[in-house]
């Protein structure tokens, strides 16, 4: 996705409800390819997502309804923009992370 002011690259890896098993394999694959934990964060994301992006990209993806379900995805993603900052933000604060993975619950 980029940098951050840091330098640090930003990927983003789309893992849908399984995220917690697909976190250890992530983990184990990392580790196999030489990187240390302290090298990375994982961070679930999901939780910032509303469900009007999830009815979009059900629609776009399952339904095969691109055209209605794309805007509608890309409409609730602006929505739920201060989550993710929020996210960001707790992402910047936290230097450690048990397992390097950060689960959250947006505030209400």
């Amino acid at each position: 996705m980029g940098l951050d002011e840091a330098g640090n690259e930003i990927y983003t890896l789309p893992l849908g409800g399984g995220h917690n098993r697909i976190k250890h394999v992530v983990d184990m694959a990392l580790q196999l390819v030489g990187v240390r934990s302290d090298e990375y964060r994982l961070v679930n994301c999901l939780p910032c997502v509303n469900l009007t992006t999830r009815i979009g990209g059900f629609s776009s993806r399952s339904l095969g309804l691109v055209r209605f379900g794309r805007p509608l995805a890309a409409w609730g993603i602006a929505r739920s923009y201060t989550n993710y900052v929020r996210l960001v933000a707790k992402v910047r604060r936290s230097l450690a992370q048990d397992g390097t993975f950060l689960d959250w619950k947006p505030p209400l």
